[in-house]
């Protein structure tokens, strides 16, 4: 699960240096982590040489190549790191994956696309494999609800009988 984790902790990581770069350009840059990962890029970004100044900046920071094309096709910098560097949803879901395999409620050799059809409430069907996931994602992405109310109702969307595995990844990266 080590592989998961850190796939998934990248990326945050290269969402902060993304930030960073913008917030080096741009006073329109937003503050908090959860707001610049859907924030729109043409907002904060407006000329072109602002797109290539922050593109020559990630490069530099990251090693990640960000093109024209690729400001072009997306909308937000969530999008942009997805298309660019790894497509978040694919590394949470490995770590979804990973720790209900962990769990033992999962078998190794099950297809990732399977595992998305299966019954969430069936996979994480005890509050330890519960906290397990929450605990997972907490310790590698920021934006995910630590505590309170947002974090209760992603559980209780772990427990509705319609919830797929599909459905539990989808929001955990908000799309």
């Amino acid at each position: 699960m080590e592989l998961e984790l850190f796939s998934v902790r990248r990326w945050f990581s290269r969402l902060q240096s993304m930030q960073s770069c913008a917030a080096n350009i741009s006073n329109d840059t937003p503050a908090g982590l959860a707001e610049f990962y859907s924030a729109k890029h043409a907002s904060v970004l407006i000329k072109p040489e602002h797109q290539g100044n922050f593109a020559s900046c990630l490069f530099g920071n990251t090693g990640t190549s960000v093109a024209n094309p690729d400001f072009a096709s997306t909308l937000s910098f969530h999008e942009l790191l997805d298309k660019s560097h790894r497509n978040l949803r694919l590394a949470v879901r490995g770590l979804v994956r990973a720790v209900a395999i962990n769990g033992g409620s999962v078998p190794l050799a099950e297809d990732p696309q399977k595992f998305e059809t299966r019954k969430a409430k069936d996979v994480f069907d005890t509050d330890a494999r519960i906290v397990s996931l929450c605990d997972a994602l907490a310790s590698v992405m920021p934006i995910f609800p630590q505590t309170g109310g947002a974090q209760a109702s992603f559980k209780a969307l772990l427990k509705k009988d319609a919830t797929t595995v599909k459905d539990v990844i989808d929001a955990t990266v908000k799309e």
